[in-house]
C-alpha cells in the first residue's frame, strides 16, 4: 500500500509556510488595529520629552532657538507664560489651537496644572473651529495634544510650559504602508517557494543516496558503501551506517564461516557412526567392543558441539545464570588433568601441571571447569610438534591466575583481538578440534564475563606459542 505521508520537501514547505504566515498575520495585525495608536502614544511621549528638554534648558541663553527648532522640526507649538498667563517665550508650530488664546485662557490651563501636581496633559478631539492656520481643515478624526508642565528657573519663579500638538489620521501613510505590506508578503511567498525548493534539494539528494544504498544493504549486498555527503548530520549518518554495514558484512563472513565449520565437525562424527553401524550390520564379527566404544565416542563428541553451541547461545544472550559458591579451583584443575591426561598421553600429548597448595575462589565451579576444559583443549589443537602443554595457578595480587601455555605456531598480532569472537578462526583452513569443538574461546570469554571481577586474556607472538590465562577474585579464607 502506498504511503500516505508527506515527502520531506513538502513537509519543509508546510512548516516554512506556517512561519511566514504566522509572522505576516502579526503584521497585518499591527498594521490594520495598532498603527494609529502606536502613533498617538508615540506622539504623546515626544511631546513629554520635549517638555522635559525644555525644562532643563529654562535658563539656557539659547532657549528661543530650541524652542523655534522644536516647533519647525517636531511640529509642536512650545508657549513658556507666567502665573498671569504672560507670553516670556513662544514658537508657533505649522498648526496651533493654543497660539490665539488670551492670556486669562492660559492662565487658566497654568491653574490646572498647579492643581495637578504641576503637570497637566489633556487630548481633546478638534472641533473643526480651532486653530490659527487660516484655511486650513483638518480631519474631523484629529485629536488635539495639550501637556502643560510646570518648572522654576534659577530666580525661583514658577512658569508654566505649554506643549500643543495635533493628531491627524495616517491614512495614507496608512495606504502606503498597506501597498507595500502586500507586495511584501508576495515577495515572501516568493522567496519561501524558492528556498523550499532549494533547501529540499540540497536535504534530499544526500538523503536519496542514503535510501538507495540502505536498500541495496536490505536486499543482501553486504559490501554497500554509504558515502553521502551534504552536511554534519547527513555524514554521521553515512559513517553509522557504514559501520553497520562492515558489522553485517562481518556478520555474513561469520555466518559463512560457521556454516562450514559445523558442517566439517558434524560431517565427520556422523560418517564414522554411519561407517561403522553398517559394518557392524553387515559384518556381525565386527561387532567388537572397540568398535561399539568408537561409535559411543563419536556421538559423544556430537554431542558435545551441539552442546557447546546451545550453551554459548544461552550465555551470549544473558539466558544462563551463575551457580556462586566457595571452592578450590586448584583442586578442580587437577581433577580436571587427572581425567584427560591418559587419553591426551596416549596421543602423544604430555602436560605439566604446576598447580600447588589450595587456592579459594567463588565462582560456578561447573563453568570454571568449562572454561579449564576448553583452554586445554584449545592448546592441544595448536600445540604444534612439540605437544607439550603446561597448566600454571598462582597468585597474582588479589586474584588467582590460571594460565595454559602451548609451544605452538603462535598466534598473529593482527587476529589476536579476533581470537575471542563467536566461531572466528585464525587460519583458512578448518581443522577438525581433537578435543574440543572448535567453540572454545568463545565459551571462556563468555563464561569470565559473566564472573565478577573476572579477567581473560592471551599473551602470544608468531613462532613462540600462546598463554592463555583466566583470572579470578582470590577467597583469604576457606
Amino acid at each position: 500500500m502506498k504511503s500516505s505521508k508527506l515527502t520531506l520537501r513538502w513537509k519543509i514547505f508546510l512548516i516554512l509556510s506556517v512561519f511566514i504566515v504566522l509572522m505576516l498575520g502579526v503584521v497585518w495585525f499591527f498594521q490594520l488595529f495598532l498603527l494609529d495608536y502606536f502613533y498617538s502614544e508615540t506622539k504623546e511621549r515626544e511631546i513629554k520629552d520635549k517638555a522635559e528638554l525644555i525644562a532643563s534648558k529654562i535658563d539656557s541663553p539659547d532657549l528661543d532657538i530650541l524652542l523655534e527648532r522644536i516647533a519647525h522640526y517636531e511640529d509642536i507649538t512650545v508657549i513658556i507664560i507666567d502665573g498671569d498667563g504672560y507670553r516670556l517665550h513662544e514658537a508657533e508650530a505649522r498648526f496651533s489651537t493654543i497660539w490665539a488664546l488670551s492670556p486669562s485662557s492660559l492662565a487658566e490651563r497654568y491653574t490646572m496644572a498647579i492643581k495637578n501636581d504641576g503637570v497637566f496633559f489633556e487630548t481633546r478631539p478638534y472641533d473643526g473651529l480651532e486653530g490659527s492656520l487660516e484655511g486650513v481643515k483638518l480631519p474631523d478624526s484629529t485629536a488635539i495634544l495639550t501637556y502643560i508642565k510646570i518648572v522654576h528657573n534659577q530666580e525661583g519663579q514658577r512658569l508654566g510650559i505649554i506643549m500643543d500638538s495635533t493628531v491627524t489620521p495616517i491614512s495614507t501613510t496608512a495606504n502606503t504602508m498597506l501597498i507595500q505590506l502586500l507586495a511584501v508578503t508576495g515577495g515572501m511567498v516568493l522567496i519561501a517557494v524558492i528556498v523550499v525548493l532549494v533547501l529540499s534539494r540540497q536535504i534530499e539528494k544526500p538523503m536519496g543516496a542514503l535510501i538507495i544504498s540502505a536498500k541495496e544493504l536490505a536486499a543482501g549486498k553486504s559490501d554497500v558503501v554509504f558515502d553521502a555527503q551534504g552536511y554534519k548530520e547527513i555524514d554521521e549518518l553515512s559513517s553509522a551506517l557504514n559501520s553497520v554495514s562492515k558489522e553485517i558484512s562481518r556478520v555474513e563472513h561469520l555466518r559463512r564461516e560457521l556454516i562450514s565449520n559445523v558442517s566439517h565437525d558434524l560431517r565427520t562424527p556422523l560418517t564414522l557412526i554411519k561407517g561403522y553401524g553398517e559394518m557392524m550390520r553387515d559384518l556381525p564379527s565386527e561387532s567388537t567392543a572397540e568398535n561399539i566404544q568408537i561409535l559411543i565416542d563419536e556421538t559423544e563428541r556430537l554431542a558435545n558441539l551441539v552442546n557447546d553451541m546451545l550453551d554459548l547461545s544461552k550465555m551470549q544472550e544473558g539466558g544462563t545464570k551463575l551457580n556462586l559458591a566457595k571452592y578450590d579451583i586448584n583442586a578442580s584443575v587437577s581433577k580436571i588433568i587427572d581425567r584427560h591426561s591418559r587419553l591426551l598421553e596416549r596421543q602423544g600429548y604430555t602436560i605439566e601441571c604446576e598447580v600447588d597448595g589450595e587456592a579459594f575462589v567463588y565462582a560456578d565451579e561447573v563453568k570454571i571447569s568449562q572454561v579449564i576444559y576448553n583452554l586445554l583443549s584449545n592448546a592441544v589443537n595448536y600445540s604444534g610438534e612439540d605437544k607439550t602443554i603446561i597448566v600454571k595457578s598462582y597468585p597474582k595480587g588479589d586474584n588467582i591466575r590460571l594460565e595454559v601455555i602451548d609451544h605452538g605456531v603462535g598466534i598473529d598480532v593482527d587476529v589476536l583481538s579476533h581470537i575471542w569472537d563467536r566461531y572466528y578462526k585464525s587460519d583458512k583452513v578448518h581443522r577438525r578440534a581433537e578435543v574440543g569443538t572448535g567453540l572454545g574461546l568463545s565459551i571462556v570469554k563468555s563464561v569470565i564475563s559473566m564472573h565478577p571481577g573476572g579477567v581473560y586474556g592471551v599473551e602470544s607472538s608468531v613462532g613462540h606459542g600462546s598463554k592463555f590465562y583466566i583470572e579470578l577474585p582470590r577467597l583469604l579464607t576457606k
